[in-house]
């Protein structure tokens, strides 16, 4: 299992060993009954289990129960997304007044994959399709439109925060093997001293981690836009909601300005059984993560060279053994989630904080975002579904 600062943690039949660098110290010395190896060693080394194997991973007790595989969770949103789009369809009767037809949806898929994506038809030459095809006054059509653009919507969302894992499951690999580098002198780390760490595998660092910044904020804002398609009245409206942006909550604020149809309602699923759904998401959630991407958006070059890397032993030690880390620093923040600053520097690094367990915490966070989000988006479906009849288009 892969730890902060670069640890690693492996079990054998001899045991569970926790290596650093070149170091490696034995839980079992340390062993309490019943205590699990990973939470032995975060309690002795006071780090965040960031994934398996080289694999990003998450263990969280709520709502899965177990530690889960960050990609494959993204592969496993099949299921919660075609429920979605199951419900789309079965809606397009009391919406359309004409049952779902495969073969119109079959002839929109034709029309946006291979004459609009393959770039035979500008925006004029669309306009004009639909108009002369009687399309645009179809309601049957209209429908078929507006949910193959919510196929797309959600699409994106997952190719998206699938980059976020596989970049964040490459940034914990290379921080290991940066710990695992022995000094340039190749001698033993002097105790209590670091050294600023550069090389090849540093930049590849700055690099994957630069990238799961963004993807993870994407993923949000993609969320977003499904939200918007999904809870909006009336349902079927084939114009996309255009660039969004998600407004996150800030501390001492939960989020502000969301549009009136998403805000969660007598029926929809609360903040008690689903918080992170963005339709409920409450005072400090996310925290920083807004401010942090924009900066890396307007200053990507500068902020990502100016990220410190560090190699060294000077934590406490652990049954006399002083383990040896690799830590890679994400500036100060503000109470306000902004970036702490001072007029003559831009960025300050006093709070010592770690930006892969920074980057896990909002990766977290969003597999709690899409998961809520997926289940308050399927119940306002199905309540709209019992009630009344929409208003067609």
């Amino acid at each position: 299992m892969e730890l902060s600062r670069g640890l690693v943690l492996r079990k054998s039949s001899a045991g569970a060993f926790l290596h650093g660098g070149q170091s490696t110290l034995d839980l079992g010395k340390d062993a309490k009954p019943g205590l699990p190896e990973l939470s032995n060693a975060r309690r002795l080394a006071g780090v965040r289990f960031l994934g398996f194997e080289g694999r990003v991973g998450f263990t969280l007790k709520a709502p899965f129960g177990h530690a889960i595989d960050g990609e494959q969770f993204v592969e496993a949103l099949i299921r919660p997304t075609n429920a979605i789009q199951t419900r789309l369809r079965a809606a397009a009767e009391r919406v359309t007044g004409s049952p779902w037809l495969d073969a119109v949806y079959g002839e929109v898929l034709v029309i946006l994959t291979t004459l609009v994506g393959e770039g035979h038809l500008d925006a004029q030459d669309l306009d004009r399709l639909l108009v002369e095809q009687g399309l645009r006054a179809s309601p049957t059509y209209r429908y078929a439109f507006y949910y193959a653009n919510v196929h797309i919507a959600i699409e994106d969302m997952r190719t998206v925060l699938l980059r976020a894992m596989n970049r964040f499951s490459a940034a914990i690999q290379l921080l290991g093997q940066i710990n695992a580098e022995r000094p340039t002198w190749h001698e033993p780390l002097i105790s209590t001293w670091e050294i600023r760490h550069s090389s090849p595998s540093t930049q590849a660092l700055y690099d994957a981690y630069v990238d799961c910044t963004l993807a993870c904020s994407s993923t949000l804002d993609l969320l977003f836009k499904v939200l918007l398609q999904t809870a909006v009245e009336p349902l079927g409206n084939p114009a996309s909601p255009g660039r969004v942006d998600l407004p996150l909550p800030t501390r001492g604020r939960a989020t502000q300005d969301l549009p009136k149809a998403i805000r969660t309602k007598a029926n929809d699923l609360d903040a008690t059984v689903a918080p992170y759904a963005l339709s409920n998401l409450g005072d400090g959630a996310f925290f920083g993560l807004k401010a942090w991407r924009n900066e890396l958006t307007h200053n990507l070059g500068p902020v990502a060279f100016d990220l410190p890397v560090y190699v060294g032993s000077r934590g406490t030690p652990v049954n006399g053994l002083e383990l040896q880390y690799a830590q890679f620093m994400a500036p100060d923040l503000r109470n306000t989630g902004e970036l702490a600053s001072h007029d003559w520097v831009p960025r300050l690094y006093k709070q010592r904080r770690d930006a892969l367990d920074q980057l896990h915490g909002w990766l977290e966070e969003t597999v709690l975002a899409v998961t809520d989000t997926l289940s308050w988006i399927v119940r306002r479906l199905d309540h709209r579904a019992a009630s009344q009849r929409p208003r067609a288009l």
